[in-house]
């Protein structure tokens, strides 16, 4: 089965260098073949690390918090891993 690992490019949606995975399966990796449905709308839906940009009521500045988006395929490296 291949595996793959996504990692978050710098000024995406997700904290640059965090790996980001399933949003329905926090820590596990989308298979080949879900990524490739995926990869057909450009887009994906992920969970991962994000770094509060804005201070509010929930989360003070800078603060590290898992979360989840649609984001484009684009901005992220991509590592197949087989297992």
């Amino acid at each position: 089965m291949t595996l793959v690992k996504l990692i978050a490019k710098p000024n995406s949606w997700f904290k640059e260098g965090t790996e980001v995975f399933n949003y329905d399966e926090y820590g596990v990796r989308f298979t080949l073949d879900e990524y490739k449905k995926w990869e057909e709308s450009g887009t994906i839906l992920a969970r991962g690390t994000r770094v509060c940009e804005d201070a509010s009521e929930l989360r003070p500045l800078g603060e590290e918090y898992i979360d989840g988006e649609y984001c484009d395929i684009d901005e992220f490296e991509i590592e197949l891993l087989e297992i």
